[in-house]
Parts: structure tokens; C-alpha cells; sequence
């Protein structure tokens, strides 16, 4: 039986290392931070480019979806977090292997790896045979570990790991230290002083003494210890020599299906590490139920770097929901300045993009299709190296996006056009968006040119509130009603005392 992947489902959904990169739209949705707090400690797995590449099949995203549920069930996820941190164990005893000088240290780093790792693969094994597992990727890893587990290959592994280690734990030799002389002799029997005392005097003091002692605590062996181990080695020759055939026969004994297992799997280790932090804190992650019909509802969406941000203080996110009917295709938010609409439009990226990698997505509820691509378009300051004005690198960022868009994409634009009229934002806006609408993707339109709701009867109204009581007052929910045109701008006025009088009466006029 071979070992498929615990991420991937099919062969095909795999991407080659050197095309497989940080995607353009990372920044503006904040991605970058998120999968880098993700990720964080978790460099020597090299996973940036699973949380880089998204999935557009339903069933290969539904194949990690389910992995990831039964990783959250106590026992499962402590199993493979405790081989997890075996491997790395073992990892780590092979690269004292490659950096030692001494030939017998270094076959010996080795077998103790070997030791560990068959210890390990028995244990996860046995664990995982007592559970019944749902997913298709854990219980195929399950059936391949049995298999792999009665192997002849682990069998031979394990019997001559297990019988020189047995060996090498059975030598015994002491050293002596007179006179500027240190003489080895076998260790028949030598009487433990520390251990009689502690013995003698335990009724009188419940202390339990530590009375180990290392002298060269560096992974190199000094000069006396080389001497030393040279003279153990002649009083063991055989043991040795059985070391040198063992080391030539499995110096690579790592299989190379536990491997890619142990670097796949960090995947949903991760991910469960960092949504358990913001659990504990209050905010909800659901699992997406996916369709292949263009499907968006989603209940209580936030942002997830900004909830990642507040989690340490007593600062509460404000969850919104969005949702789309039949052909409607476009959703258009208007409201104030401040009023959390970029935010929104992060939001809305990344629940999106965290359902196409096969993730719990920042939520109550989500209903979404597979996404083939993500573009987005945020302000960005006007680059004074470029002779391009910024209305100029605004339309070259969109032509990319509109030669790539297609009808499985997402596109998030906000704020175009802020440098024209509004005749002409609303003239530009309004091919923009009859274009998307033709290629019938799914679109966020953040915008203060409120009369491109009527384009389309495919467009949605989006609508920034603020309280009734104090027009100053950002509420941050975002609701789907019609455009009321109401910028508030006198209000931002009024709170920074910038009105015409109060100006007049700083300046003495």
C-alpha cells in the first residue's frame, strides 16, 4: 500500500517549491501577518508554501476539512503532537550525527535515533488502531502505518535496533582518577556511596538527592573522552564492530512516507495551536460547508489579524455578516470614513482564501464556493520613482486583474479613483464593474460613489452604519440595506474641532 499525502488528496493538487510563493493579495488582507503568526516557530517544517497554495476542488478541500475536524478531538490531537515532538527528537539526534567528529559518537547518535523512532512508530501506531477515525486522511495514513508497522522493512529495523541498543546499555566500566592518571577498568561491581547514603539518611530528610555528575557536557568529545571511548571499544570489540554493520545498513532509516507525514501534518498542528489561543478569548471559528454553485453566506465574519491583535485586551471585534441571492454578484459598501469598511473587506478576503486552503474560518457560519484565485486592489501610496501618476498605476494594478479575473475568482477592490472627480470615478467605476459582472465572478466594490448600486440589479447594497444618537459614533456593523449617499463628514469635523469657525478662532481671524 502506498502512501498518499495527509494534505492532498490527489497528486494533481500539489504545486512545485519554486512557483509556489507568497500570492500578490497576501498584504492587503493582512494574510502575511496571520500566516506568519501562524507559522511562528515552526520554521524548520518549511510550510509557507501549503498556507500559499489554495485548492478549488470541493472534495480536496474537504479532505483537509476533515482531517482538521478530527485533529480538534482531545486524543487524537495529543497522539499526534506527542510523535510529533518525538520526530523532533529524533530529527535532532541525527544532525548531532552529521556534526560529530568521532566515528563511534556518531553511529551511535544514530542507533539512538533508531530507537526512538521505532519506540515512536509502535506507539502511534498502537494509539491510532484504538481509534475510530472518520477523516479519509487520517484512517488511510492508519491503514498504511499497519501495513508499514508489520513490514519486513520496520521488522529487520526494529529487531537489530532493539537488540545492539539492548547491548550497548549492558556495558559497564569505571574510571579511576589518581595521581594525574585515569585508569578504565570494567565495572564488575562498584558500590554506589551516594546512593548508600541517601539510603541511610532518607528517614530523616524526604530530599531526594541528584547526585548525577557530568564533567564535558559539549556534544564534541574532548581528547580524554576519545581516549576513553577507544578503551571501552577494545574492551567491547564485538559490541562495536556490530555498530559499524548496523550503521552501514541503516544510516537511512527514516521512511520517507513518515517524513513527508511529519512535515504535512504541522499543517493542521499549527492551525489547531492558533485558534485555540483565540477560542479561549471568545471569538468562533466554524467549519465552511463548500458547494460547486456560487454560493456566499456567511454569519458573524470578523477579521482575523485584528482579532489576533485584541485578543490581549479587553477590546471586542465586531462581527458582520454578508450573504448573496441567486445571480447577485456584487457587493457594494458605502458608508463613512472610518466606519470599518476596509476592515470588512479584509474580513470578507480572508474567510475566503482560509476555506480554499482547507481551514476553520473566522466566523459563525460560512457557505462558500472554492475560489480559483484572489485579487485584490487597496490605496497605496503614489510612488514617486514611477513617472506614473497615481490614477495611472491604479489602471495598470486593474488590467492585471481584469486579464486574470475569472468566474471562479474573488476581486476586492477598495477605494479606486479617489484622485478624480466623481463623475469620473462613477464613469470608471461603472465599466469596472459591468466588466466583473459579465465574467460573473464575485465582487466587494468599496466605494463613496454610492449611485453605482443601480447599475446592475446583480449589485448588493452594502451600507457602514453609525449610531442614530451620535452621527460621530462608528457603530462598525456593515448591513445590507439601500446606499443613503451620507458621507458624515461634518461629523469627523466636529469631533476634531476642524469647522470653519472653530479654524477662524485658532488663527485669530
Amino acid at each position: 500500500m502506498e502512501y498518499q499525502s495527509i494534505l492532498f488528496e490527489n497528486n494533481d493538487d500539489r504545486i512545485a517549491d519554486e512557483v509556489c510563493r507568497m500570492p500578490e493579495y497576501f498584504k492587503d488582507l493582512n494574510l502575511d501577518q496571520i500566516i506568519g503568526e501562524i507559522l511562528e516557530g515552526k520554521e524548520e517544517y518549511g510550510l509557507n508554501r501549503f498556507f500559499y497554495h489554495n485548492l478549488s476542488e470541493v472534495s480536496s478541500i474537504n479532505y483537509r476539512l476533515d482531517v482538521m475536524k478530527e485533529m480538534e478531538k482531545g486524543e487524537v490531537y495529543e497522539r499526534i503532537v506527542t510523535f510529533a515532538s518525538k520526530m523532533k527528537k529524533i530529527k535532532e539526534f541525527i544532525s548531532f550525527s552529521r556534526e560529530v567528529h568521532n566515528r563511534y559518537q556518531r553511529k551511535k547518535w544514530v542507533l539512538d535515533a533508531a530507537n526512538l523512532y521505532c519506540d515512536s512508530i509502535n506507539n502511534l501506531c498502537n494509539s491510532l488502531k484504538s481509534m475510530d477515525l472518520k477523516s479519509k486522511g487520517l484512517y488511510l495514513f492508519k491503514e498504511w502505518l499497519t501495513e508499514y508497522n508489520k513490514s519486513n522493512q520496520f521488522g529487520r529495523l526494529y529487531d537489530d535496533t532493539k537488540s545492539l541498543f539492548s547491548k550497548f546499555s549492558n556495558i559497564r566500566y569505571s574510571v579511576e582518577i589518581e595521581c594525574g592518571k585515569a585508569i578504565v577498568k570494567t565495572d564488575d561491581y562498584v558500590e554506589d556511596y551516594c546512593a548508600s547514603i541517601s539510603g541511610t539518611l532518607g528517614h530523616i530528610n524526604e530530599t531526594v538527592f541528584d547526585y548525577k555528575i557530568r564533567f564535558f557536557s559539549d556534544l564534541e568529545m574532548c581528547s580524554l573522552e576519545s581516549k576513553v571511548l577507544e578503551i571501552v571499544r577494545n574492551m567491547n570489540i564485538d559490541v562495536f564492530n556490530e555498530l559499524d554493520k548496523y550503521y552501514e545498513m541503516h544510516i537511512e532509516f527514516l521512511d520517507n512516507a513518515i517524513k513527508c507525514f511529519d512535515k504535512e501534518i504541522q499543517f493542521y498542528v499549527s492551525y489547531q495551536e492558533y485558534i485555540r489561543k483565540l477560542r479561549l478569548k471568545g471569538f468562533r471559528f466554524t467549519y465552511p460547508s463548500l458547494s460547486c454553485k456560487k454560493t456566499v453566506n456567511v454569519i458573524g465574519g470578523y477579521d482575523l489579524a485584528l482579532a489576533y491583535k485584541c485578543s490581549g485586551f479587553a477590546t471586542t471585534v465586531v462581527p458582520n455578516d454578508f450573504y448573496q441571492r441567486d445571480e447577485e454578484r456584487v457587493f457594494l459598501l458605502t458608508g463613512p470614513n472610518q466606519g470599518g469598511k476596509t476592515t470588512f473587506a479584509r474580513a470578507f478576503g480572508q474567510i475566503f482564501f482560509l476555506a480554499s486552503i482547507g481551514c476553520p474560518v473566522p466566523c459563525e457560519k460560512a457557505e462558500l464556493f472554492p475560489v480559483d484565485n484572489i485579487f485584490t486592489h487597496f490605496s497605496a501610496e503614489e510612488n514617486l520613482d514611477k513617472n506614473a501618476g497615481r490614477l495611472k498605476e491604479e489602471l495598470i494594478r486593474l488590467k492585471n486583474i481584469m486579464k486574470n479575473v475569472s468566474a471562479g475568482s474573488v476581486v476586492i477592490i477598495n477605494e479606486l479613483f479617489a484622485t478624480t472627480t466623481s463623475h469620473d470615478a462613477y464613469m470608471m467605476g461603472k465599466k469596472i464593474l459591468e466588466y466583473f459582472i459579465s465574467v460573473d465572478c464575485i465582487c466587494l466594490y468599496v466605494t463613496h460613489i454610492h449611485e453605482l448600486v443601480s447599475v446592475s440589479e446583480k449589485i448588493i447594497s452594502l451600507v457602514a452604519t453609525v449610531n442614530t444618537d451620535m452621527k460621530t459614533t462608528r457603530t462598525y456593523k456593515i448591513v445590507r440595506k439601500p446606499a443613503d449617499g451620507c458621507a458624515y463628514a461634518n461629523s469627523i469635523v466636529e469631533k476634531y474641532n476642524l469647522t470653519y469657525s472653530q479654524i477662524k478662532e485658532r488663527i485669530g481671524t
